[in-house]
């Protein structure tokens, strides 16, 4: 799993490379846009991306006029990328929602060591994760998602961490080439439900996170407790079947899903490559094109 890990990390980090020309060119056409609006918008985003984010954020009208005039796109970035921190208070209850389908992944190695990664419910039966993390069913025997595993509140008696079993033969479909893993869970451990944490959709539409727009993360880093990344993470490319973001990532944090504001799924993170001064740039599978491959 060591040496997966390590193929999954250079090839991002050749992505990362390659896409360096493009991916710069779009962020300064998006500063000069929010500046100015005087550049094509399409420059930053194709104009369907912009139209199906629009529609996500219930924007209908706004979304009929992208394309015809560039005030639409502008008031749309300024709207996604703008520097208001401010956020709905649903943002904080939308999201424990989402955090509660969310798990660490406990593998047993051939080498008979535990690895960790992140896997989220997408049903009471399903989980999805990376193909690095669980790589053939006879990598998934044995291993576990963890639910609940929370740090423990100074005022709350215990935690809701309950363990539910992988089973492959319930159901197991994996893509090396796109490094996700859907997978089957045992729906009941003693009277606990995998029902009672939710899940999360797939949602097939492109556009669900424009460039610039901040993007969070819920993940096992270091497979350690759940984390939560929010607010200083930002998207800065999407092309073919990846995103790339600026994020705070560790071991442990594969398979973990990438989120918008309004806590839909954008991408499932897999890698991250270290890109100067301290800065770390990720890369996640898009949901879309996962869509795509099912």
């Amino acid at each position: 799993m060591v040496i997966n890990d390590c193929i999954v990390r250079l090839e991002a980090a050749v992505r990362i490379l390659d896409r360096s020309p493009s991916r710069n060119a779009r962020l300064e056409a998006l500063s000069t846009f929010l500046a100015s609006g005087k550049i094509d918008p399409s420059r930053i985003e194709p104009i369907e991306r912009q139209q199906t984010r629009a529609k996500l954020l219930h924007l209908e009208a706004l979304s009929g006029e992208i394309g015809r005039n560039r005030a639409a796109s502008k008031i749309l970035f300024e709207a996604v990328v703008g520097n208001d921190d401010t956020l709905p208070r649903h943002f904080l209850s939308r999201g424990d929602k989402a955090a509660r389908a969310i798990g660490r992944m406990v593998v047993q190695a051939e080498n008979g060591e535990v690895r960790y990664g992140t896997g989220s419910l997408i049903s009471a039966q399903l989980a999805i994760t990376n193909n690095h993390v669980i790589k053939s069913t006879e990598t998934a025997r044995g291993a576990v998602i963890e639910l609940g595993y929370y740090e423990v509140e100074p005022d709350s008696r215990s935690s809701e961490r309950q363990m539910f079993a992988i089973d492959p033969d319930k159901f197991f479909y994996t893509s090396e080439a796109l490094d996700f893993t859907i997978i089957g869970v045992e729906a009941q451990a003693g009277s606990a439900s995998t029902a009672s944490y939710g899940m999360l959709d797939l949602i097939s539409e492109s556009g669900k996170a424009l460039i610039g727009e901040r993007v969070n993360i819920i993940h096992h880093a270091g497979g350690g407790p759940q984390v939560i990344s929010i607010r200083e993470n930002s998207l800065v490319d999407v092309f073919d079947d990846w995103i790339h973001y600026v994020a705070d990532t560790e071991p442990g944090s594969s398979g973990a899903p990438v989120f918008n504001d309004e806590w839909q799924l954008v991408a499932l993170h897999h890698a991250s490559v270290p890109w100067g001064d301290g800065l770390l740039i990720n890369e996640g599978i898009r949901i879309s094109a996962i869509r795509l491959e099912l």
